[in-house]
């Protein structure tokens, strides 16, 4: 039996475990008996390798001490004090945690949809309205939206954040690599698996994208999958999230536009929600997604408003009013005022019909 660790970038990432079936293997404790072996004692033992110890017995200076963790197995069938203190020295009491202020904003705009290969991966959009700048989590889950029942989630993601004149600012594959992983997670933003990304960024006021991707190299072909992008306000400034769009592309059953927002605070908030088609390819885009339906629901995935063409919305008047009237008489939008909590923006295209579309919250109030 074996425990093997791995390591990329020369950062601690994942250990497999094997044990030899031509053993004799039972479970029992006391004294052990060969030569048939306790699988619970060499299991602790292996475990304890998981978790970064090595033997005390064969360590420079050696130590001789009681330890389920020495090199050779022994009566010893549980942890013993100096296997706790060692665990206990390597991690102690992690890091600080911090908390994110329950404020009257945008507190988490999130998208889910598929990225593909080329040029038609899933592309997110946000602003950062105010004077000053704001620190923020940009994140992407894929790998671990399978265990949530989502399916074709794409394995290893990568992302990358531009500026307005898209230039680089940052990108992130594994985030436990990244420098800032420990302050990511002290706001419980760390990603469920290591091969997902993250990044801590504190932005000036201005337009910001976020592109998710298959990670690839010479080694690694890049593939297409389900993927979420996620951008947290984390409150450390009067600046604010005021929009967020994402691009990618409308399939039919579950593989269609997502859009996720958070409101925080105890008072409503006014948003304009879209879907674009048609309005794309004055960008160059081709494929688009013709005719656009748009549904928001709150987080007990009851219906607030549902949208086919913009012009036919109660809320038409207001759309203009804000300046948030769409292009194209097919796409869709609504002008909603929402109590605090969860609600999310699905995009399907009329007819079962599929392409590129744009799903865009925007933030309608006044200030902060």
């Amino acid at each position: 039996m074996v425990t093997v660790l791995g390591y990329r970038n020369g950062n601690f990432e994942e250990t497999d475990t094997v044990f030899n079936k031509a053993i004799s293997w039972d479970s029992y404790r006391g004294a052990l008996t060969p030569p048939v072996f306790d699988f619970h004692r060499v299991a602790i033992h292996e475990f304890g390798h998981t978790v970064g110890l090595d033997h005390p017995d064969e360590a420079t200076p050696k130590q001789n001490v009681v330890a389920i963790m020495n090199s050779q197995v022994s009566n010893l069938d549980t942890l013993a004090q100096d296997d706790i203190n060692g665990a206990t020295a390597i991690y102690s009491t992690g890091p600080a945690y911090h908390s994110i202020s329950n404020d009257p904003v945008l507190m988490d705009l999130s998208t889910r949809g598929v990225t593909y290969t080329g040029n038609n991966v899933l592309i997110g959009g946000f602003i950062v309205q105010g004077s000053q700048p704001a620190q923020l989590v940009v994140r992407c889950l894929a790998f671990s939206l399978a265990s949530f029942g989502v399916p074709n989630a794409l394995g290893d993601s990568a992302i990358y954040l531009y500026d307005a004149n898209n230039h680089l600012i940052a990108s992130n594959d594994d985030w436990f690599t990244s420098s800032d992983a420990e302050t990511i997670s002290s706001y419980h933003r760390d990603p469920p698996n290591s091969i997902e990304s993250a990044l801590l960024v504190t932005l000036n006021p201005g337009n910001y994208t976020a592109i998710v991707k298959s990670y690839s190299d010479s080694q690694q072909a890049a593939t297409a999958g389900v993927a979420l992008i996620e951008v947290y306000d984390l409150r450390k400034s009067a600046s604010r999230l005021g929009n967020v769009s994402t691009r990618g592309q409308v399939g039919t059953g579950d593989n269609i536009l997502i859009g996720g927002i958070i409101v925080g605070g105890s008072t409503p908030k006014p948003v304009v929600v879209r879907a674009l088609g048609p309005t794309l390819t004055q960008f160059g885009v081709t494929g688009v997604l013709a005719d656009p339906y748009l549904e928001l629901r709150d987080g007990n995935g009851n219906l607030v408003e549902a949208n086919n063409d913009w012009q036919q919305s109660p809320e038409a008047a207001a759309i203009i009013a804000d300046g948030k009237a769409p292009s194209n008489a097919k796409e869709s939008a609504m002008a909603r005022t929402l109590s605090p909590g969860n609600y999310t923006a699905l995009v399907h295209g009329v007819g079962g019909t599929t392409g590129t579309a744009l799903v865009e919250v925007y933030d309608e109030s006044a200030s902060p």
